[in-house]
């Protein structure tokens, strides 16, 4: 009986691993006809997502290697073409000051030319009409020609430096490079940049400022 019994459950437990075993294998059959596909499909997307942020990632680092390479450029063909013109502007606007500010002046003495050389001279000098007619009328030529073209002087002055720091600011890039921080202010107003400087050259000995310098 006992026997019996044993055997009865060996062949219960064979048939369930038997049934048990052919519905794993027809399940695994299944996984292997849809799931793979399935996984397979999921993973190529992945995939793809992954590709196009990396093509992202690069195209916008070579956007910006070309952005800063192109500044670059333009900065470097900038300084080719925009500092020797802003040097030229400077010195002159230097030498102009300079030579409008120097303590020691030199004027023709046209007390002691004749009509003809005086009218010669005046035409060659940026004197109006009425300027000239000024001077030819005067007991003292020579200090009104000195008193009539110090204006003149100054404007040319002012009109240099005037010329340098608009032409550097509409540089922005170049503004460091000024080395005048308050340009540009009026060189014949004693507030200005260069007043204390002319005053001082312009005060003569009698207080005249037709006294500074020399003539010639």
């Amino acid at each position: 009986m006992t026997d019996q019994i044993y055997q009865f459950a060996l062949q219960t437990l064979g048939s369930f691993l038997l049934y048990g075993g052919s519905i794993a294998a027809a399940a695994y059959a299944i996984f292997r006809f849809f799931g793979e596909p399935w996984l397979k499909s999921k993973f190529d997307k992945q995939l793809e997502a992954l590709k196009s942020g990396q093509e992202q990632e690069l195209e916008r680092l070579r956007f910006r290697i070309n952005t800063l390479f192109d500044r670059a450029t333009k900065l470097h063909q900038s300084e080719f073409e925009v500092l020797p013109e802003m040097w030229n502007r400077l010195v002159w606007a230097h030498n102009a000051i300079g030579a409008f500010t120097n303590e020691f002046q030199q004027y023709p003495v046209l007390d002691r030319m004749s009509d003809v050389e005086l009218d010669e001279y005046l035409h060659g000098t940026a004197l109006k009409a009425s300027e000239k007619d000024a001077i030819r009328q005067s007991g003292r030529k020579t200090n009104e020609y000195i008193k009539r073209i110090f204006g003149h002087r100054c404007v040319d002055s002012n009109t240099a430096l005037r010329d340098y720091a608009v032409y550097l600011d509409a540089r922005p890039g170049c503004r460091r490079c000024r080395p005048l921080h308050s340009l540009p202010r009026p060189l014949c107003s004693s507030s200005g940049l260069f007043g204390e400087t002319v005053a001082s050259s312009l005060r003569g000995r009698g207080g005249a400022w037709t006294n500074t310098g020399t003539t010639i």
